[in-house]
């Protein structure tokens, strides 16, 4: 079942540069109490979730970056809805801001993508797979295999583009 407090929402390159003035502002539904995005910038993805009724915003960042790297990011979706921008309190997330104890941290250089992807099963509460009982290094297996059975599950209903491989040369 979906669950209609959070939503998932694109937060756009850091480069966009929104203009409140000239957006069009959409329109959240009412049981919407958290948003949620990943944000990417210098080859390195997070996650953002703003919980709305606290006016605080969480990033899940594996590297620990300063989270005013991910503003532009946040000032886009608060824009896009016509949330103000004042009095919002930014901070990096550990691991017991609802990653059930999961520490959020990156030992590497190109693991930022399934730490993002972990994440978002936890904010979004999924029950297949145990996380806390990976280390950081095996989620990308773990994330390939779920996303191949999602694939697998709902290819009826998606537009999927399969690229051919080129021959090698020998």
């Amino acid at each position: 079942a979906h669950r209609d407090d959070i939503i998932y929402v694109d937060a756009m390159l850091p480069d966009v540069k929104p203009d409140p003035k000239k957006a069009k502002v959409e329109g959240l539904p009412s049981t919407v109490k958290t948003i949620v995005s990943v944000v990417f910038k210098d080859r390195h993805f997070a996650v953002m979730r703003l919980c709305l009724d606290s006016r605080k915003a969480y990033f899940y960042d594996g590297l620990a970056w300063s989270v005013r790297n991910w503003s532009s990011h946040m000032n886009y979706i608060l824009n896009l809805y016509g949330i103000p921008l004042k009095n919002w309190k930014s901070t990096l997330a550990t691991g017991h801001d609802s990653m059930d104890g999961i520490m959020i941290k990156q030992n590497d250089t190109n693991n930022c993508g399934p730490i993002a992807c972990m994440v978002l099963w936890k904010l979004f509460r999924p029950s297949s797979v145990d996380l806390a009982q990976l280390q950081t290094t095996d989620y990308r297996a773990v994330i390939i295999d779920e996303l191949r059975r999602m694939l697998k599950q709902s290819y009826e209903s998606c537009i999927v583009y399969k690229r051919e491989r080129k021959p090698r040369r020998i």
